[in-house]
């Protein structure tokens, strides 16, 4: 405000900038993680933009592709922030190759089509012009989109650790260390720097079929789900990661807390949301 005497009331707000990687960068003690997602200030003091920044190594890997029919396709396509949002906010959760390429559908950048049982593994994609050169009608294969390298999709995986290499050591780490713990058939425990504990500890569930006593006919069973004491493990390596990082999420929130009404006289008003409320609400 121009004038130093008036006092606003307005809601200041802000969000993480990519906190899968604050988070790891904070953990493995990584400068590097830590500066590109702001965990640490650069010496000029101005934001890092880690989307746009690794968006610039897509177009590099493209430039590289051999195959110059191919090289010309995805250079009509406009790399943007946008676009890469959804890859590197994921990839630090564990986030597939197939899972990443349904995210950007349903976030509109393409448009997927199914041609047939036979041609092009079934489907086509149509780029949304927005992200086109002249906003052109660009339709793309399933192999053309798809894996192996150098297609579109992996172009965008594999440039979020081609950026990033020491991301990918931190992952494997913590991926061996959960495999020690579930050969055990040990479950997975951790306790925030807020001092909260929790344990990711799903169980296999065994199917077992069972008469019914209110239906009459008795060709007709019921089929019911019981826990058993084998730990399921696919499921645990899954959601360990987008699990741990957001109870660190948390655990700031829980320590911010703390820490403003130590020093604030519970006169300032603060309102959180985690993660998408909308969704999970």
């Amino acid at each position: 405000m121009k004038d130093s005497s008036q006092s606003s009331h307005a809601p200041i707000l802000f969000d993480a900038s990519c906190n899968g990687m604050q988070n790891l960068s904070a953990l493995f003690s990584d400068i590097e993680l830590g500066e590109l997602s702001n965990v640490i200030a650069n010496d000029e003091e101005i934001p890092q933009d880690v989307y746009t920044d690794i968006s610039v190594s897509v177009k590099e890997s493209i430039k590289k592709i051999e195959d110059e029919s191919l090289r010309n396709i995805f250079n009509k396509i406009k790399v943007t922030r946008q676009l890469m949002n959804r890859p590197v906010m994921t990839i630090p959760y564990n986030v597939s190759l197939n899972s990443m390429q349904e995210q950007l559908v349903q976030d509109g950048f393409f448009i997927k089509h199914f041609e047939s049982l036979t041609v092009n593994k079934g489907f086509s994609y149509t780029v949304n012009p927005d992200i086109v050169n002249n906003n052109e009608v660009l339709k793309l294969s399933n192999i053309e989109m798809g894996s192996p390298s150098p297609k579109f999709y992996m172009i965008l995986y594999n440039s979020v650790y081609n950026r990033i290499p020491s991301l990918q050591v931190f992952k494997k780490y913590l991926d061996e260390l959960i495999n020690v713990l579930l050969k055990l058939n040990k479950p997975v425990v951790w306790t925030t720097p807020s001092g909260m504990t929790i344990s990711l500890s799903n169980r296999k569930f065994k199917s077992y079929e069972s008469k019914s006593l209110f239906i009459k006919k008795r060709s007709r069973s019921v089929t019911i789900s019981l826990p058993t004491t084998s730990l399921d493990t696919r499921k645990i390596k899954r959601d360990f990661m987008p699990n741990f990082i957001h109870s660190m999420d948390a655990s700031n929130i829980q320590l911010l807390i703390q820490r403003l009404i130590e020093i604030s006289d519970n006169t300032i008003n603060l309102y959180t949301i985690h993660d998408w409320f909308c969704k999970y609400s």
